[in-house]
């Protein structure tokens, strides 16, 4: 759906339990894919009565405040 779109610089984000698990997830020079767990584990604060996932909240509500850059806000996410 996005290669249809057409649009060369995609972040895309995703934020849920085992969500390292995708295997299609796109892939290219210009595509950055974030995830909250790796394959095999459940991300913290992952539960149905949260509105954000422990890493969700770490990236949107602090590190992306701090960096216009995604790849320095995941690392800084990635420690808190």
């Amino acid at each position: 759906m996005l290669a249809d779109q057409r649009i060369k610089w995609k972040v895309i984000v995703i934020s849920a339990c085992f969500s390292g698990g995708f295997r299609r997830a796109p892939q290219g020079r210009h595509t950055l894919v974030i995830t909250a767990a790796d394959a095999f584990h459940s991300s913290f604060g992952c539960s149905y009565d949260s509105d954000y996932t422990w890493f969700s909240e770490a990236l949107y509500d602090e590190a992306l405040r701090e960096s216009f850059s995604f790849a320095e806000a995941f690392d800084a996410a990635k420690k808190r």
